[in-house]
């Protein structure tokens, strides 16, 4: 009577497979630009949280916002953090601006960016993770905006070149 209730050897087999796939999938990361992004209410923030960078370096213009047109043509969501890791290890990027819709510079963000020279971060950003910008060996200036209440442990280790910081009130 429960005999087929037990899956066979290749139903287990092809379950398997479908969910290796499954979890090497990215979760509802889409793609706007050189940016790969997702939508988060879960953040302290809500909004889109850039998650990558495919792009070939320079100087990079986080965007401000993003479109969507699927029902309402012109909507968009402001870009609201820059997830963990998003930016690691592109060592071809020269300079960074930050939109000023952005509050949280996440865990290693900006790790290993070794072309990186100069960061401004606006005064909308209220906290920057441990090791955002570790790594970044030819950072010689930044700019931290009014607005930062935390920057967490490591942030900028290995920024051996830097030479101007400044720091508000």
């Amino acid at each position: 009577m429960f005999q087929n209730l037990i899956p066979s050897t290749l139903t287990r087999a092809i379950l398997a497979v479908f969910l290796f796939i499954a979890a090497a999938l990215p979760s509802h990361a889409q793609q706007y630009g050189d940016f790969t992004y997702s939508y988060s209410n879960s953040n302290d923030f809500g909004g889109y949280v850039i998650t990558g960078y495919t792009g070939t370096g320079g100087a990079v213009y986080i965007p401000e916002r993003i479109y969507f047109y699927d029902n309402d043509p012109g909507a968009y969501f402001y870009v609201t953090a820059i997830e963990r890791s998003a930016f690691s290890g592109k060592a071809n990027i020269t300079s960074v601006t930050i939109p000023r819709t952005v509050k949280s510079i996440g865990w290693g963000a900006f790790d290993g960016c070794r072309g990186l020279t100069s960061v401004t971060i606006p005064n909308s950003v209220t906290s920057i993770w441990p090791e955002a910008f570790s790594g970044c060996s030819g950072l010689t200036s930044l700019t931290i905006g009014s607005g930062v209440t935390s920057i967490g442990d490591y942030a900028f280790s290995g920024c051996t070149r830097l030479t101007s910081v400044t720091i508000p009130n």
